[in-house]
């Protein structure tokens, strides 16, 4: 497993290196990365077990692989943005108020900023990272609705959430496949796209099969009567929609 971990990465660097990011720029991504997972402990993992959830996705629709390695970049480093939220924010142990939701959904700006100082020249991918919180049916951010909100966003939209609801988080236990099925059916038309929710669900069993396990979650110290809100839920989603946390 960490062979092909490590080839995986090792191809992956090539493919972003050939669009013309440095290589200090990689590292310095990935160090913003291993600052969120460090900062954050329940993320661990999210970021690679997410972009391996979009890239399955893509393919099933159809990607090439110009397309699959611009998404692999989004998918990847989606939540960088977090790193600006406060520590009180990140930290809550109670519902978020609106000024804090508000707060937790403009990291898509940050993220989207940090990755342009690698890729200049694929405004796209700014695109996925700052639009993978709209939502089909216009209740997203900036209200962007169905087809206007890029392809590859939708799939970051999906990805994200799968990955949350299938790793467990220090205050719940993680969904099993019929309950994210059943969420992704829910939700198809409002918070997800119709057509990527879908092929999610036909192939959620080889999706799964190809995810390394989540990384082990630390239990808070003392228990609480509600856990830490689920940034990588809140992240992916509006409140009561789904219940990912």
């Amino acid at each position: 497993m960490a062979t092909t971990t490590c080839r995986v990465r090792e191809t992956r660097e090539v493919r972003w290196r050939d669009l013309g990011a440095k290589q200090s720029d990689l590292r310095y991504l990935e160090m913003l990365q291993s600052l969120l997972e460090r900062r954050l402990s329940y993320l661990r993992g999210r970021a690679e077990r997410t972009e391996i959830i979009a890239t399955a996705i893509a393919r099933a629709v159809g990607f090439g692989q110009d397309h699959l390695t611009l998404l692999r970049l989004a998918a990847r480093y989606h939540d960088l943005g977090l790193l600006g939220a406060p520590d009180a924010v990140l930290a809550a142990q109670r519902s978020l108020s609106a000024d804090e939701r508000r707060i937790i959904a403009g990291h898509v700006r940050m993220g989207g900023q940090l990755l342009s100082v690698a890729f200049p020249d694929y405004p796209e991918v700014l695109e996925m990272v700052w639009f993978h919180h709209e939502r089909p049916d216009g209740q997203g951010p900036l209200g962007l609705a169905g087809e206007l909100i890029p392809r590859q966003a939708r799939i970051v939209a999906v990805s994200g959430a799968i990955e949350a609801m299938s790793s467990r988080r220090p205050h719940r236990a993680a969904m099993s496949r019929a309950e994210i099925v059943r969420e992704l059916q829910r939700y198809e038309g409002t918070q997800f796209d119709v057509e990527i929710a879908k092929v999610a669900r036909r192939n959620l069993r080889d999706i799964f099969a190809g995810l390394p396990p989540p990384e082990d979650i630390k239990e808070p110290e003392q228990a609480a009567s509600s856990g830490p809100p689920d940034i990588a839920a809140v992240s992916d989603s509006v409140e009561g929609e789904p219940s990912l946390s």
